[in-house]
């Protein structure tokens, strides 16, 4: 029970839940050789475009996030035309 609390903090911080989504769509995208894969990579790419845009505007890394926003939506876009 120790770690709940630090597993709601992470789910609470859709920055990190935002950066954590385009790692995951980073790394899939090197090997995405399906119409199955790229929607996938789409998805967590659109995750990660979420996440940020939700970053409230007292958060420490807002503006890292108003920044990150039109660039995961471009790779979004990209995956996107991939299927």
């Amino acid at each position: 029970m120790v770690t709940s609390p630090d597993t709601t903090a992470t789910s609470a911080d859709p920055f990190r839940e935002a950066v954590n989504a385009a790692t995951q769509a980073a790394n899939l995208a090197q090997t995405a050789d399906s119409p199955e894969a790229w929607s996938q990579v789409a998805d967590l790419w659109d995750s990660a475009v979420k996440n940020m845009q939700a970053v409230p505007s007292d958060h420490p890394r807002y503006d890292v996030a108003q920044q990150k926003i039109p660039e995961y939506q471009r790779y979004l876009d990209y995956a996107q035309q991939q299927l």
